[in-house]
């Protein structure tokens, strides 16, 4: 199966999604970012709230684990 390997700038393509789509792009880059720094953590609530923190001594912890989430790129 082909692949595309092209990434785009939200700024090119903003513009061609509707308010809802704008909202889920805005959530799944923030997301992204949020997980690249390695002192961020989810809330593990099997209730899925959705919250998380950042947490200075994550190594020290115990509970907490660093969670990747799979991203849809358009």
């Amino acid at each position: 199966m082909p692949t595309c390997h092209v990434e785009f700038e939200p700024s090119e393509y903003y513009h061609l999604l509707d308010p809802r789509l704008n909202g889920l792009v805005d959530t799944l880059l923030l997301n992204r970012f949020l997980e690249s720094n390695e002192e961020f953590r989810w809330c593990k609530s099997s209730k899925g709230c959705g919250a998380g923190q950042l947490v200075s001594n994550h190594k020290d912890l115990l509970g907490y684990e660093t969670f990747r989430k799979s991203f849809f790129f358009i």
